[in-house]
């Protein structure tokens, strides 16, 4: 190669190599323009992006999920013990129950363990305990009827044996048990004893009087003096057993017995001021009409049950229905045989009854009527067999807030348990 050729070379390449710099000096230039000209619009286009995929402020509003609410745990409604079970003496006899002024259950029997003498007791919120003095009556005390005032004075009518078998009533003054008139005031022994009191909170009992063997129903009502007769003779024509009495809010009585002058069926009769008259027809059950009970419903309408000897001994309610006596659900509605039946009305209108249920190993059996549609019947108030085991005596009574409360005693020893069907809020 020739030196001149030699030297354009070299300079032709030199040309190039100062074309490039210039090139790449006006790229970065441009670069940074652009990047200051793209950079602000990609920064918005990516804000705009972000902004609107968020929901609108009524929409985050409603998504928003609620704080957690602690909320109470469900307590289970059943049929609880007040306080223990069997929390009597042995060998309580015939055992009598009642509710007092705010729910407080009142028990009465005669104390099998110190000559049947009268014992009362109630539950204190704590513990069972005595109300007055234990056996404080003169001797034993049978057909037991307790109850109590609107203003919580408890009151017992029984057969007193210190006193010729006649009937005595004792009420309980807030320290000691007073009597109320005389005692042993009856003519004759008083049998069947059942108790309540008048529109103005007086004492009325009914009852079958032995006098001269009549064994007949008798009235009487305490006039804060003495014990005076309901109307000019007896309530039963001729020989009757187990009386039961209910007063109306308008101060009406009325009486039930089994009614031997009507094959032993039952009759129910009510006081008019002068008289008593029969209140539908006499000897209105199917067949012999036993531990025949008498209440009346929310509507004033007397109700009564029994143990239906017509219907295999099972469980009967009736009620007058203003014309006529009529079943209440199906006559014999129990599973199987009913002893020592009790009853009690709602005010909601449904009925409450109570029994010794010999389908069931002759324990306490709790059902309820209510009268809601065309197809209304007896139903278990979760209470078939609820004593834990063979029962004696059944009673029940009712709460202001219509809570069933059911004492009983146990068939072994006589001892006796009160329970309720609620929470142990109740």
């Amino acid at each position: 190669m020739k030196a001149a050729d030699a030297v354009r070379g070299s300079t032709g390449i030199c040309c190039s190599f100062a074309g490039c710099r210039r090139f790449t000096g006006i790229m970065k230039k441009f670069s940074i323009i652009l990047s200051i000209i793209l950079c602000p619009l990609l920064l918005f286009m990516i804000i705009f992006a972000a902004c609107s995929s968020l929901p609108s402020a009524d929409a985050r509003t409603v998504a928003v999920k609620p704080a957690a609410v602690d909320r109470p745990a469900v307590v289970p409604v059943q049929w609880q013990v007040v306080g223990c079970r069997n929390f009597s003496s042995e060998k309580a006899l015939d055992l009598s129950f009642a509710l007092g002024s705010g729910n407080i259950p009142y028990v009465a029997f005669g104390d099998g363990c110190n000559s049947g003498r009268l014992t009362v007791m109630k539950y204190d919120g704590q513990a069972w305990v005595t109300v007055g003095a234990a056996d404080f009556s003169a001797d034993c005390a049978t057909y037991t009827a307790l109850a109590v005032t609107s203003d919580g004075t408890p009151y017992v009518a029984y057969q007193d044996c210190g006193n010729g078998q006649r009937l005595t009533v004792k009420r309980f003054d807030g320290s000691a048990w007073q009597t109320v008139g005389t005692e042993g005031f009856s003519s004759g022994a008083a049998s069947y004893i059942s108790l309540t009191f008048d529109a103005n909170a007086a004492p009325c009992v009914a009852y079958m009087d032995g006098w001269n063997n009549s064994n007949r129903i008798l009235v009487m009502k305490y006039n804060g003096i003495s014990w005076q007769q309901t109307g000019s003779g007896y309530v039963s024509d001729g020989e009757a057993a187990y009386a039961g009495i209910a007063s109306a809010r308008n101060g009406t009585l009325y009486a039930a017995f089994m009614d031997f002058d009507c094959g032993r069926k039952a009759t129910v009769k009510k006081y008019n001021g002068i008289s008593w008259e029969t209140v539908g027809t006499a000897g209105f059950s199917a067949g012999y009409a036993y531990g025949l009970r008498i209440v009346l419903d929310s509507d004033q309408k007397p109700v009564v049950a029994y143990t239906d000897c017509a219907n295999g001994q099972k469980a009967t309610v009736m009620k007058f229905d203003g014309m006529s006596w009529r079943p209440v659900g199906a006559e014999g509605f129990s599973a199987g045989q009913a002893s020592y039946i009790d009853i009690v009305p709602s005010p909601d209108g449904a009925l409450y009854t109570v029994y010794r249920d010999g389908s069931c190993g002759n324990k306490t059996a709790v059902m309820k009527y209510t009268a809601e549609h065309s197809s209304a019947s007896w139903t278990d108030a979760a209470g078939a067999g609820i004593s834990a085991e063979e029962c004696g005596h059944t009673c029940i009574a009712l709460s202001a807030a219509g809570i069933p409360y059911v004492a009983y005693t146990r068939d072994a020893d006589g001892r006796v348990t009160v329970m309720k069907y609620g929470t142990a809020a109740d």
